[in-house]
């Protein structure tokens, strides 16, 4: 039995499955972040017991969970993501352990849809991928030659290509209601930022308001 958990800015799912693709029990809930981890936690916890009950409680389960970073993936600790704010170093990997007494892992949202997406979904069989999230973030997990991108020497942060905020009217333009959080900080080897990239590709084009 698989017990998988997403945690994001805007909601929270928690599912049960026998294999990766027979998913056997689903439930969502809004995370509210404002309140602090506790609420939520707690949501996650009740949840995990209500759909362990119903299919009999197994003997053997694992447990994961997805959110957005940055987390210390090794120790199962959430620092504080931008859509999470109030999550200051919480340690989801020994709660869920010490609770449910199964191993637990813990890994980014977008490296984690990267790898259930090129070994179970779209890009089953396919070498060289890009995973998108597109949620109260913007995030992206790389499958290049067949294996996670940045998953190298563990004393090192991997490589990030950044994240943006989103904006109603088109990526960067502060035109309308805001939708994303935290403005692209890191640089890839050139120097050139996420939101300059994005625009090169345009040909030096900003994106145009949406009027409709």
């Amino acid at each position: 039995m698989l017990v998988g958990i997403d945690i994001g800015g805007t909601k929270t799912a928690v599912a049960l499955a026998e294999h990766p693709d027979c998913i056997l029990y689903r439930q969502e809930f809004p995370t509210l972040p404002d309140l602090g981890p506790e609420h939520a936690l707690e949501q996650i916890q009740h949840l995990i017991q209500f759909g362990l009950s119903r299919h009999g409680r197994p003997s053997a389960f694992q447990l994961g969970v997805s959110c957005g970073g940055p987390l210390d993936r090794v120790r199962g600790i959430i620092q504080s993501p931008p859509n999470l704010p109030t999550w200051a170093d919480v340690p989801i990997k020994d709660i869920l352990e010490s609770k449910f007494g199964a191993s637990c892992q813990v890994d980014n949202d977008a490296n984690a849809g990267a790898v259930a997406e090129h070994r179970y979904g779209a890009g089953e069989g396919c070498p060289n991928m890009i995973f998108l999230t597109m949620g109260t973030g913007f995030g992206a997990g790389l499958i290049l030659n067949g294996a996670l991108y940045g998953r190298g020497d563990k004393s090192r942060a991997p490589y990030r290509s950044g994240s943006d905020r989103l904006w109603q009217g088109g990526l960067g333009r502060r035109l309308g209601k805001r939708i994303g959080y935290g403005p692209a900080r890191s640089r890839d080897p050139q120097g050139c930022t996420t939101r300059r990239r994005i625009q090169h590709s345009r040909g030096g084009r900003r994106a145009a308001p949406n009027h409709g």
